[in-house]
């Protein structure tokens, strides 16, 4: 008989390849951003690519900021960054750059 993998198996090495091409090694930074960055600033943002610079002493975070908000976002960048090495609890992010979408949120909820 053939041998059977299970799904979720399948589907971690899957997401844990996908992660790894935008620079997420740490899932914690994508699945638990709202509580990461509060849920004014999740609702507007979404990290999109972790990635570091000057032969690996910068690490940049790029984050998606619905166009709208994105001056408010702007101004927060400090405490978002903040609020990330907190949760690591060492300096995992040194920068964050912001890059503009239409004006939605990225929440889940059906309107």
């Amino acid at each position: 008989m053939g041998k059977f993998t299970q799904t979720s198996a399948i589907l971690n090495r899957l997401i844990k390849k996908n992660l790894s091409k935008k620079g997420f090694e740490e899932k914690g930074l994508l699945f638990q951003w709202e509580d990461i960055v509060g849920s004014n600033v999740s609702k507007v943002t979404r990290p999109l690519k972790l990635y570091t610079a000057k032969g690996g002493k910068i690490t940049i975070l790029k984050v998606q900021v619905n166009g709208p908000n994105a001056p408010q976002i702007s101004l927060r960048l400090d405490y978002i960054k903040e609020k990330i090495n907190h949760f690591f609890g060492y300096d995992a992010v040194s920068k964050i750059l912001i890059q503009q979408t239409g004006p939605y949120d990225f929440t889940n909820d059906e309107k």
